[in-house]
């Protein structure tokens, strides 16, 4: 595992009985919950002058939240199955270099 992924399960350890700590498939479920919540800040920040835009103050700020909370629960669920994120992503960036001529 990574250090964000070992701070993650941490993390969650230490709030057992007191946070949530979902299983994977409501891992994933979360997963896309933090995702819409994601675009929902986006669509605020494309459209400033709505008025639901402008209910939030700083739209980077809570862009940054909404990321985090994605991460959180991406990092969930890729430890129930003892996956390392940067691992499995650095294996995709490389087939899709190798796949589409890019250099590893």
């Amino acid at each position: 595992m990574n250090d964000m992924q070992d701070f993650v399960g941490e993390t969650r350890r230490k709030l057992r009985g007191k946070y949530p700590h979902p299983d994977a498939k409501d891992s994933l479920l979360y997963t896309f919950t933090e995702l819409a919540e994601v675009a929902d800040v986006l669509l605020r920040i494309s459209n400033p002058n709505h008025k639901r835009a402008r209910q939030m103050v700083d739209l980077k700020v809570r862009l940054r939240e909404e990321l985090g909370d994605v991460q959180l629960m991406l990092c969930t669920l890729a430890n129930h199955f003892d996956i390392d994120l940067i691992e499995a992503c650095a294996d995709c960036c490389c087939d899709k270099l190798a796949k589409y001529g890019g250099t590893k």
